[in-house]
C-alpha cells in the first residue's frame, strides 16, 4: 500500500484571553473536535464526527486551549494506527507558536490522498512545548459504494486488543476526544471519564468497565459502578465510560478502573481524588529562610524512602554520606522516611568519627513517599532554601523499571496503606517543583535503586534534567558507595557531565574490588533522549514491515537479548519484567532478520547512543549491557497495559512493533510435538533401558513443528504421596558441537550452545552421566532443584529456596551459584508487596539464617509449585558438590516450546543400576587421592575401539611459586602450534564423588572458566599412577591421564565400559597475535583518542584519561579484546593498511587510528 501523502497542512492560532493554569503544563485543553470542515471566519466546526468515510475530502481537528503563555508551541502529528501495513505510521506533523497569553484555538487539517483514505484507525498526537498532552483518535470506514476487499488478502481476524486507556475530566462529543487528561481529580469534579480504545473488535465483542474505590475498612476494595457495552461495528472503536459525582463530592483517596473484554481482564488505570478530606491539608515542608552561600557548588536533594525492608541500608547510607560530604561547597539535604518512624529532613554534616553530626531541619510525620505532591514539595523546598550553581536529585528505594519505584509500605491515605510511584507521577512531581522555583531543569537525576536505566525512564524525564544516573540490572544491596562518590561533588573542577562519569567510575571500582558479578550503572545524557526515541521509532516502523515474515527471528532476538530477569520469566503473564539491553536487542534484530530493512536507522541509533551514554559500568554477568534497557515482552500475554500510560508509548513506534509481533504470533497456533523419546547407547544408538552411573547412554527425541524456541531437559523422581514429580534438575538441550560455531555466533555464548531448529523435524539429545549436584554447608549435603535454564546467565546455576532471616518473615529466594567456583555468588529475594507485585532485592545472609532447599513440583494435573526439602544453616556460605546417582527409576523429560508460547512434553524412564563391588572400589580409591599426589606430568589418552591411545595434550601440575599450598596446572598441546598455555588453579574435592577441577582467572583475579572432571577410576599400582576422568562438557569425553613414569604410547588401565570416542583437542582459550599483524605501538584517533598497544595488551586514553585497558588477541581477521576493568569481551574485524588501523565492532561502528610510533 502506498504511503499517505497530504496535500495541505494548516494551523491557525487565535489568542482570546487569559486564565490561570491548573495542570503541570502551562496550558490546558478545553475542548477537542474532529470534523469534515471549518468555517474560516468563526472557526466553527462543520460535520462533527469521529468516524469518516474513505472519500471524505478533508479531516479537520480543532483544539481549544486556555492558560496559554506567549511563545508556547503546539505540534500536531497525524498517525495511522493500523490503516496501512506499518503500525503507528507517522503521516505528517507541523508546529506553530502562540504569540500572546490567554486562550487560543489550534486548527489542523489533512487532505484526502489521491486513492482515498485507507480504512482503519488513526490518531493525532498533540504536543505543547514538547510535552505530549493527549492523543485524539478517529477512524475511517469504507465508503458506501466501496468494493469489498478480496478474501484472499484478508488476514486472520485478530483478538480484540486494548490500544489505550485514558482518564480525563470531560469528553468532547460527538468526537469522543478527552478533555483535561489526568490521573488526579478534585473532589468537586462533576464526572470521572475513561476512554478505552480497542482494535480488532468484531460485532458482539463485549466490554465491561468497573469503577472501584480502594482501601476500604477491612482492607477491601469497593465497587462503585459497573457499565457494559457491546460493539456493533467491526474494526474497533473508542468506548466511553463515565461515573457521576456522588452527593457531597468524591471522597479523597485512591480509585481504579478495570476494563474487561469478553470477560477477560484487558487493562486497568489507577487515579486519585485530592482535596475531599479537610483533615488532610496539602503537604508542606518548612526548611526555613533561604540560605545563600557563594561557595556552594552543588545542592543534592536525596529522597530516601526507607519505609520498607531497606531501612538498614538507608541508615548505612546516611553514615556514608556523613563520611563522604565535603566540608564546604556541597549541601546534601535528605528527606528520610524510616520504617515505623516519621519523615525527617536531614542536613548532612561531615563526620569521620562515626557519631551523628547531621542536623534535623524539620519533621513531617508519617508521609507517603510515593505521593507526587510530597516529592514535588520536598524538591521545591530544597531548591528554594539551598540555591547553588548545580542541583542533583537522588531517588532511593526499590526500583522496578518503568512500571513502578519508590514503594512506601506505610503510606497514609493509600489503599491498604501501600503506594508506589509511577513514571507519570514522577514527571508530575519534578515538573511541578521546577515550575514552582522558576527553573527549566536540574543537572542530575540519580536512581539509587534497581532496574531504572531504561529508555522509557529517560524519555519520561526528558527536558527535566541534564543527566540521568541509573542501573540497568538489579543493584547490590549496598547501593551507591556515597563515601566514595560525594567527595567529587566538592572538587569544583567538574561539570555535571564529567561528574556523572566519575560517579560511574567510582561505582565500578567499588564493586569491581569486591568481585561483584551483578552491578551496572550508566550516566545518560537526557538531551539526546528525544532524538534516540525518534530514531528508535523510525527503526521500529521499518522493522514492523518485516515482522509478518520474520516474526520467529524477531521473537528469538528479544528472547536471547541481554536481559535483567531470568529468561524463565517468559512463562509469566503481564508481571514479567521484560527489560533487555537496547543495543543488544537491536543488534540481534540486525543480524538475524532476513533482508534487514533498517540499517540506516540502526546506524543512526548507534551514533546517538555514542553521545547519549556518557559512561557505563557493567559487571561480568551483564557484560553485554550498553547503558540503556528497553521494555520488550516476547509474547502478547506478557504485555502490561499500564505501559500505554507512559510517555514513550505515546511518542514511539516501538510499542507498535511489539504489537505487530504479538499479532503475528497469534496466527501461528500449531503446537510443537516431542516424539520418539527414548534412551539409547551413546555409541551405537541402540535402545537401552539405562545403565550404571558414569555415562555411556543418552536421551534422544524428535521435535516436530516450526518456530521452536527451545527444548528443555528435566530430570525428576516420582512422589506417589503428593501425586506428582519433584524436579531434580532442569536445563536446556545444548548443541554438542557448539565449539564449532564460534565464528558464526550472533552475539554471545548463548548463540553457540543452542541448537538450530530448521524445518519442521529436528533430532535432539542429552547425555546422561549419572551424577548430580548437591548443596552443602560443609557439614551436610542435600538435594534441591538445580536450575540451569537461565540462558541470560550461563555463568550461574539457580536453586530455589525459602529464606528465614533473623527478624524477618520467611520469603522465597533464589541462590545463584557461580558455575566456575560452585559457591554462592548472590542471593535474590522476592519480597511480596501488598498490591500483589514482587520486589526483587539482593540480600546478604548471616550465619544463623536458615535456608530451606526447595524442589519444583509438577502434580499429575499439571499444576506447578514447590515442595520443601532439607533446611541448612547459612554458616560461612553454601556451595555445590557432585554425588553419584543411586540405583533407581528416574523420569526424564524433554519439553519443547514454540515462540508463540505453546509447548509439548514427553517423558521416559531410565533404570539406574548399582556399581559392582570392583567399580565401587575404584571410586573409593579415588577418594583416597590427596592434592599432593597430583604433582607431576600427566599424559592424556583417548579411547578408541576399546583401547586407550596416547594423544598430544599433557598436563603439568606443580606447586605455585608464591604459595606452595596451591597447585597450578598447565595444559600443553604439542599438536597445536597456536596453543596458549593458561595457568589454572587445581581443586580436588573427594567428599562425595571425587572431582578434579581446573580453574582459570582473569587479570583482575576473577575466576572465569573451569574444566571439571569426575574421577571414575584411580589406580596407583602396576607402575605409573593413572586416572580415568569424565570431562563434564556437553559431549562428555572420557580421558585417561597417566603419570609420566612409564614409557609413553599405550597405557594400561581398567576397562572403562561404554565410553566416548577420542576427544578433539581442547579448544584454545587464548591465541597469540599473528606475527605478520603486529599492532604494538601508539595509535591516534581523530578525536584525540590514544590507543597504546603492546604485543598482547592494550590501553585506551581519551582526553589524557585512561578509559579502558586489558588484553587482546588476533584470530585471522578478528581482534578480540577482554577489558581488565569491566571484564567485557568484544570482537572487532580489523584491517591494517600501512600506518592506518581500522576496527569495526559487532554493532557495525567503525573506529580509525593512525600509528605514531
Amino acid at each position: 500500500m502506498s504511503r499517505i501523502r497530504p496535500r495541505k497542512w494548516f494551523l491557525i492560532c487565535a489568542v482570546l484571553g487569559f486564565v490561570f493554569p491548573s495542570q503541570i503544563f502551562a496550558a490546558r485543553i478545553v475542548s477537542i473536535t474532529t470534523c469534515e470542515s471549518v468555517e474560516p471566519s468563526s472557526m466553527k466546526a462543520v460535520g462533527v464526527r469521529s468516524r469518516f468515510t474513505q472519500d471524505t475530502r478533508e479531516i479537520h481537528l480543532l483544539v481549544q486551549f486556555e492558560g496559554l503563555k506567549a511563545g508556547s508551541k503546539v505540534k500536531g502529528t497525524w498517525i495511522s494506527v493500523d490503516a496501512i501495513k506499518t503500525p503507528n505510521y507517522e503521516i505528517d506533523s507541523s508546529e506553530s507558536q502562540f504569540s500572546k497569553d490567554g486562550e487560543g484555538t489550534a486548527h489542523f487539517s489533512l487532505s484526502r490522498p489521491n486513492q482515498g483514505w485507507p480504512v482503519g484507525n488513526y490518531k493525532v498526537d498533540l504536543h505543547l512545548d514538547g510535552a505530549l498532552l493527549t492523543s485524539v483518535p478517529f477512524a475511517v470506514a469504507a465508503s458506501p459504494m466501496a468494493a469489498p476487499a478480496s478474501s484472499q488478502s484478508s488476514p486472520q481476524s485478530p483478538s480484540p486488543k486494548l490500544v489505550s486507556l485514558v482518564s480525563c475530566e470531560a469528553v468532547a462529543s460527538p468526537g469522543l476526544s478527552p478533555i483535561n487528561v489526568t490521573d488526579t481529580f478534585d473532589a468537586t469534579t462533576p464526572e470521572l471519564h475513561v476512554l478505552a480504545k480497542v482494535e480488532g473488535a468484531v460485532p458482539g465483542t463485549k466490554l465491561k468497565g468497573i469503577w472501584s474505590v480502594l482501601g476500604q475498612p477491612g482492607g477491601s476494595d469497593r465497587e462503585i459502578n459497573a457499565t457494559e457495552a457491546e460493539f456493533g461495528q467491526e474494526g474497533g472503536d473508542t468506548v466511553h465510560f463515565l461515573v457521576e459525582k456522588p452527593e457531597g463530592g468524591w471522597p479523597a483517596g485512591n480509585y481504579r478502573f478495570d476494563l474487561y473484554i469478553n470477560g477477560k481482564t484487558a487493562g486497568k488505570i489507577a487515579f486519585s481524588v485530592r482535596g475531599g478530606d479537610p483533615a488532610r491539608p496539602p503537604f508542606s515542608l518548612d526548611l526555613g529562610p533561604e540560605r545563600r552561600d557563594p561557595q556552594r557548588i552543588w545542592t543534592i536533594a536525596v529522597y530516601l524512602d526507607g519505609d520498607n525492608d531497606l531501612e538498614p541500608f538507608a541508615l548505612k547510607d546516611l553514615k556514608e554520606m556523613e563520611r563522604g560530604i565535603s566540608e564546604e561547597g556541597v549541601e546534601c539535604i535528605v528527606f528520610l522516611d524510616r520504617a515505623g518512624g516519621e519523615g525527617q529532613v536531614v542536613r548532612i554534616r561531615k563526620d569521620i568519627a562515626g557519631s551523628t553530626k547531621s542536623e534535623v531541619i524539620t519533621t513531617a510525620g508519617e508521609v507517603n513517599m510515593a505521593d507526587p505532591q510530597v516529592l514535588h514539595t520536598f524538591l521545591a523546598s530544597v531548591l528554594k532554601a539551598f540555591p547553588a550553581q548545580h542541583h542533583a536529585l537522588i531517588l532511593w528505594d526499590h526500583g522496578g523499571g518503568w512500571a513502578a519505584h519508590l514503594i512506601d509500605e506505610k503510606a497514609p491515605g493509600a489503599p491498604k496503606g501501600r503506594d508506589k510511584m509511577t513514571l507519570p507521577r514522577l514527571r508530575e512531581a519534578v515538573a511541578g517543583a521546577l515550575k514552582d522555583t522558576g527553573r527549566q531543569r536540574i543537572d542530575i537525576i540519580g536512581f539509587d535503586m534497581c532496574l531504572m536505566a531504561q529508555l522509557e525512564v529517560a524519555c519520561e524525564l526528558s527536558g527535566l534534567a541534564e543527566i540521568m544516573l541509573a542501573s540497568q540490572a538489579v543493584e547490590p544491596g549496598d547501593g551507591w558507595p556515597y563515601d566514595q562518590i560525594l567527595p567529587y561533588f566538592g572538587k569544583g573542577t567538574m561539570g555535571a557531565r564529567r561528574l556523572a562519569a566519575q560517579i560511574v567510575e567510582s561505582y565500578g571500582k567499588y564493586y569491581g574490588e569486591r568481585k561483584e558479578r551483578v552491578a551496572t550503572l550508566s550516566a545518560v545524557d537526557l538531551g539526546e533522549t528525544d532524538k534516540l526515541v525518534s530514531s528508535l521509532s523510525d527503526f521500529a516502523r521499518k522493522m514492523s514491515e518485516s515482522v509478518p515474515g520474520a516474526w520467529p527471528e524477531v521473537s528469538r532476538s528479544l528472547y536471547y537479548s541481554e536481559g535483567y530477569a531470568d529468561r524463565t520469566d517468559i512463562r509469566r503473564k503481564s508481571g514479567v519484567l521484560a527489560s533487555v539491553d537496547l543495543m543488544d536487542v537491536l543488534n540481534r534484530l540486525r543480524l538475524s532478520t532476513p533482508n534487514f530493512p533498517a540499517q540506516k536507522e540502526y546506524q543512526d541509533i548507534v551514533a546517538i547512543m555514542d553521545k547519549a551514554i556518557i559512561a557505563k559500568h557493567a559487571s561480568p554477568r551483564h557484560r553485554l549491557s550498553h547503558g540503556l534497557a528497553v521494555y520488550a515482552p516476547v509474547r502478547g500475554a506478557q504485555f502490561d497495559p499500564d505501559y500505554l500510560q507512559i510517555r514513550m508509548s505515546k511518542t514511539c513506534a516501538w510499542q507498535g512493533m511489539l504489537s505487530a509481533l504479538h499479532k503475528a504470533q497469534e496466527q501461528q497456533l500449531s503446537p510443537p510435538r516431542v516424539t520418539d523419546i527414548r534412551v539409547v547407547d551413546a555409541q551405537t544408538g541402540n535402545p537401552v533401558k539405562g545403565g550404571k552411573p558414569g555415562g555411556g547412554f543418552k536421551v534422544e527425541a524428535t521435535v516436530e513443528g516450526e518456530n521452536i524456541l527451545w527444548v528443555q531437559y528435566m530430570q525428576a523422581v516420582r512422589d506417589d504421596k503428593r501425586n506428582g514429580f519433584a524436579l531434580l534438575e532442569k536445563g536446556y538441550v545444548y548443541d554438542p558441537e557448539f565449539y564449532k560455531k564460534k565464528e558464526g555466533a550472533v552475539a554471545d555464548v548463548v548463540d553457540l550452545i543452542m541448537p538450530e531448529f530448521k524445518g519442521n523435524r529436528n533430532k535432539v539429545s542429552k547425555e546422561f552421566i549419572g551424577r548430580h549436584l548437591k548443596v552443602t554447608d560443609g557439614r551436610h549435603a542435600a538435594r534441591a532443584t538445580i536450575d540451569a535454564s537461565s540462558l541470560s546467565d550461563l555463568q550461574h546455576a539457580a536453586v530455589p529456596v525459602a529464606l528465614k532471616r533473623q527478624g524477618a518473615e520467611q520469603c522465597f529466594a533464589t541462590l545463584f551459584f557461580n558455575a566456575v567456583t560452585w559457591t554462592v555468588a548472590n542471593v535474590v529475594a522476592e519480597l511480596p508487596q501488598k498490591d500483589g507485585t514482587v520486589a526483587y532485592r539482593q540480600v546478604k545472609l548471616q550465619p544463623e539464617d536458615e535456608v530451606t532447599l526447595l524442589f519444583e513440583f509438577i502434580s499429575d494435573d499439571g499444576k506447578a509449585g514447590y515442595v520443601a526439602g532439607e533446611t541448612l544453616k547459612w554458616g560461612k556460605g553454601l556451595e555445590l558438590v557432585i554425588d553419584t546417582d543411586e540405583p533407581s527409576n528416574l523420569t526424564v523429560a524433554m519439553r519443547a516450546e514454540s515462540i508463540a508460547g505453546q509447548s509439548s512434553f514427553a517423558t521416559t524412564q531410565i533404570k539406574l543400576e548399582a556399581l559392582t563391588k570392583e567399580e565401587q572400589s575404584f571410586v573409593e580409591n579415588a577418594r583416597k587421592v590427596k592434592l599432593k599426589d597430583l604433582v607431576g606430568t600427566w599424559q592424556w589418552h583417548g579411547l578408541k575401539d576399546g583401547q586407550w591411545n596416547s594423544i598430544p595434550p599433557f598436563t603439568e601440575i606443580a606447586p605455585s611459586p608464591s604459595n606452595p599450598e596451591v597447585l597450578i596446572a598447565k595444559i600443553q598441546n604439542p599438536g597445536d602450534s597456536s596453543w596458549k598455555v593458561t595457568p589454572m588453579a587445581v581443586l580436588l574435592d573427594t567428599r562425595l564423588m571425587p572431582t578434579l577441577r581446573l580453574i582459570s582467572f582473569d587479570d583482575e583475579g576473577r575466576p572465569v572458566e573451569a574444566m571439571n572432571f569426575t574421577m571414575l577410576v584411580s589406580r596407583w599400582d602396576q607402575g605409573a599412577p593413572r586416572m580415568i576422568l569424565k570431562y563434564l562438557v556437553p559431549k562428555g569425553w572420557l580421558l585417561l591421564w597417566a603419570k609420566r613414569q612409564a614409557p609413553q604410547g599405550t597405557a594400561t588401565g581398567p576397562a572403562p565400559g561404554p565410553g566416548m570416542t577420542v576427544p578433539p583437542p581442547v579448544p584454545s582459550q587464548v591465541q597469540p597475535p599473528s606475527p605478520s599483524a603486529s599492532l604494538a605501538g601508539l595509535w591516534y584517533g581523530p578525536d584525540r583518542e590514544v590507543l597504546k598497544m603492546g604485543e598482547s595488551t592494550y590501553e585506551l586514553y581519551e582526553f589524557n584519561m585512561l578509559e579502558d585497558k586489558g588484553v587482546y588477541e588476533i584470530r585471522g581477521k578478528q581482534l578480540i579484546t577482554r577489558s581488565a576493568i569491566t571484564g567485557e569481551v568484544e570482537r572487532f574485524s580489523f584491517s591494517l593498511s600501512g600506518q592506518q588501523l581500522t576496527l569495526r565492532d559487532s554493532g557495525g561502528q567503525t573506529f580509525r587510528f593512525r600509528r605514531k610510533q
